[in-house]
């Protein structure tokens, strides 16, 4: 009788026991747990360049930065002295440089302050804030800026920003 009284507990109990060791367990957090880390919010790059390109293929800009800091892999990107370049098809190079550079890639817009300059064929345009629309390949909102034409700035601004660079264009 012992014999199968001890079988008819073993039979009603191991299959309660192995199906509480098979459930995963979570992980307990309360006040006496630690909680795990934050993710970053955002990461700063130091001396580096970020390239972008339309996925309709209407345009590419290659910017070079002291620093860039980003949230992610599109963008906002928030750089430091920078240096870049505009290129469209069948139009000529918008080289911009500036103190601070916020690259908007979803709205495909570029925000330029301090010691602005952008210079494309022979138009040189100079202020402390200019914003140039992607999109259109045009300079979008200039307040207070002084505008330029000199035939061959912008092979100047080409070998200046290949200068700074070291040759990357």
């Amino acid at each position: 009788m012992r014999h199968v009284t001890a079988w008819l507990v073993c039979a009603l109990l191991a299959p309660a026991l192995l199906a509480g060791c098979s459930r995963p367990r979570t992980p307990q957090v309360g006040p006496d747990k630690p909680k795990p880390p934050a993710l970053p919010t955002s990461t700063t790059l130091e001396n580096t360049t970020v390239k972008l390109a339309d996925p309709a293929g209407k345009w590419t800009f290659d910017a070079t930065a002291k620093s860039a800091t980003t949230a992610g892999a599109r963008g906002p990107y928030d750089m430091t002295e920078a240096d870049g370049v505009c290129r469209r098809p069948n139009e000529p190079p918008a080289y911009v440089r500036a103190h601070r550079l916020h690259l908007d890639q979803e709205r495909q817009q570029i925000t330029l302050e301090g010691g602005v300059r952008v210079i494309s064929g022979g138009l040189t345009v100079e202020g402390d804030r200019i914003e140039y629309d992607l999109k259109t390949g045009k300079v979008v909102g200039a307040p207070r800026t002084n505008w330029t034409f000199s035939p061959g700035a912008a092979d100047a601004a080409r070998k200046q920003m290949a200068a700074r660079t070291g040759g990357k264009q």
